[in-house]
């Protein structure tokens, strides 16, 4: 042990007076040379290796990684530090002065891949490889967020003159991250807010997660209700399309208090009844579809059963209630006892794509003592509803016949059967056929408007040529939507004349004219012969000798007798 503890502080000298990068192993193998200038030197400790209990390590996975540290000196504490990672234990599982193995039990944010961590105070960080960095990619839900507002239990409820602290929470219930979150809480008319401002900066959620911030109130006069409220009014940004888009959403949140005239015993509390849970099937609603709503309500209170509850739905502008009343009656719900009901609801055609507000409205009775009274409360469920893609895109003709060199039409119709805009329609000609222009921007399209999509193509080889056109769009939820289409184009080989060669040309053209001559001459030579015979046959006429002469119709003419 001796001798291993002087070679180990030989070593430890050395890499102390070279400021050279230590290889990290993982599992007892050492690690490729492009993951060497990721681990550091730090001045008093160095990583020499790290473990993790999985390959890859996504967003939201909860790892355990274990370190392998040498430095210096004592270790004497171990601090984690969230950043990539936020720690949840740590365990030394060895040490011996300046050389320890430590086990993090922590959860990946999905942002980065440094993990950090102080030894005695000093900083220490290294990349983990296996971490796989959460990208907005990944998101598929174009729609609006929806958050979801409430409180913890109230201890008691409020009376004149008490402050109470009462935690609320955020949840955020979609498929997408939310920036910049800030709360805005307004308190009812007979509370008010004890803190220094009532704006609290809320910062980052994650999809799915729940943020919690404190909200100190207090009772300074008289109350004159038993049900007081806080409404919370919530700005935020998400990214859409690369684009960090703004958002509000505002909610409220119930609480109990002891009206003035009642006494300030715990007899005296009022009992709530909110919605503690709802479920409508799917993860957002399309607009003209039918679902159930199915919503759980809780009695908060763990002393007195209310009574004679009337639950009342106002389903808004864009839902509506279906083979139901509005309204549904129990007759009584235990202190602390959980109801449920089924709503059949509707979103309608016209629809927008943005979450649907349903209000639940409670009205019940308790007994206060010798006494019944009635309380009233309302509630806001969030309902995400876009509109279906109706945006049809057709093929005139998918195979063309064309000529080299000539120009022909590759045509697509579109129309909007949807009730809302189809944003920035844009088309591409993909392929090695020339066009006049490979890019079509066509603009918003709105709900029943119509067209065509034209590329004039001139193709250049002869024989079958293909190309596609790619037509993307975003929907009413602004999601980006892409179609194909594929065309088959024949083009057939221009004709080109046959044009003979000069040389052929310059002999055929005196044959022509020598042809012609000999022609002329042949007849100028028989009229000359013609003539001569009829001269020869009058110089015989006139000598008196009797000559027959055969005419070409066969009659004879004697010479003389005639």
């Amino acid at each position: 042990m001796k001798l291993f503890k002087n070679v180990l502080a030989l070593l430890l000298a050395c890499l102390l007076a070279c400021p050279v990068t230590v290889l990290a192993t993982e599992n007892g193998k050492e690690e490729d040379d492009e993951y060497n200038d990721n681990y550091n030197y730090f001045s008093n400790w160095v990583v020499t290796e790290y473990s993790v209990d999985r390959n890859v390590i996504r967003k939201g996975d909860d790892v355990t990684i274990t370190v392998y540290l040498v430095g210096n000196k004592a270790i004497e504490s171990i601090t984690p530090i969230t950043g990539a990672f936020n720690h949840t234990e740590v365990v030394p599982d060895k040490s011996y002065e300046n050389e320890g193995i430590i086990s993090f039990s922590a959860e990946y944010t999905g942002v980065g891949k440094e993990f950090q961590f102080r030894v005695n105070g000093d900083q220490v960080y290294f990349t983990i490889h296996e971490c796989e960095e959460y990208t907005q990619e990944e998101h598929t839900d174009q729609t609006t967020p929806v958050l979801q507002v409430g409180r913890h239990d109230q201890i008691k409820p409020i009376a004149k003159g008490e402050t109470q602290t009462v935690t609320l929470w955020i949840n955020n219930l979609t498929d997408r991250d939310l920036y910049d979150v800030v709360a805005v809480v307004s308190p009812s008319g007979d509370l008010q807010i004890m803190d220094n401002s009532v704006t609290y900066p809320i910062g980052r959620i994650w999809s799915g997660d729940v943020a919690f911030f404190d909200v100190t109130v207090k009772a300074f006069g008289e109350i004159a209700s038993a049900s007081q409220s806080l409404s919370v009014e919530i700005s935020y940004a998400y990214e859409k399309d690369g684009i960090l888009t703004p958002g509000t959403d505002t909610q409220t949140v119930p609480l109990s208090a002891i009206a003035s005239q009642e006494t300030s015993s715990m007899t005296a509390s009022v009992p709530n009844v909110i919605v503690s849970g709802y479920d409508y099937g799917s993860e957002k609603i399309s607009a003209g579809t039918a679902f159930d709503l199915k919503l759980e309500f809780q009695n908060t209170s763990s002393v007195k059963t209310v009574e004679n509850i009337v639950m009342t739905i106002d389903p808004g502008t864009a839902l509506a209630i279906t083979s139901s009343s509005n309204s549904f009656h129990f007759s009584s719900l235990a202190a602390g006892g959980t109801q449920t009901q089924t709503v059949n609801l509707q979103a309608l055609p016209d629809a927008p794509s943005a979450p649907a507000k349903v209000a639940v409205k409670f009205s019940y009775e308790y007994i206060d003592g010798n006494e019944r009274r009635t309380v009233t409360q309302e509630q806001t469920v969030s309902l995400p509803v876009y509109q279906l893609d109706r945006f049809e895109i057709t093929q005139d003709m998918s195979y063309i016949d064309s000529w080299q060199y000539q120009e022909s039409f590759l045509t697509l119709s579109y129309i909007n059967k949807g009730k809302g805009t189809v944003y920035n329609v844009s088309a591409e000609l993909q392929g090695e056929i020339p066009a006049m222009s490979k890019t079509q921007n066509i603009g918003n399209v709105e709900a029943g408007r119509s067209g065509t999509i034209d590329f004039i193509i001139t193709p250049e080889l002869a024989g079958e040529n293909t190309c596609k056109v790619v037509v993307s769009y975003e929907d009413d939820a602004m999601q980006v939507m892409t179609k194909e289409f594929d065309f088959d184009v024949f083009v057939n080989e221009m004709f080109v004349p046959e044009i003979l060669p000069e040389e052929d040309m310059m002999i055929e053209e005196p044959q022509a004219k020598t042809g012609w001559i000999w022609i002329v001459l042949g007849a100028v030579a028989a009229g000359a012969v013609a003539l001569v015979i009829v001269l020869k046959v009058r110089k015989k006429k006139k000598s008196g000798v009797v000559e027959s002469f055969v005419f070409s119709d066969g009659t004879e003419d004697l010479d003389g007798l005639s």
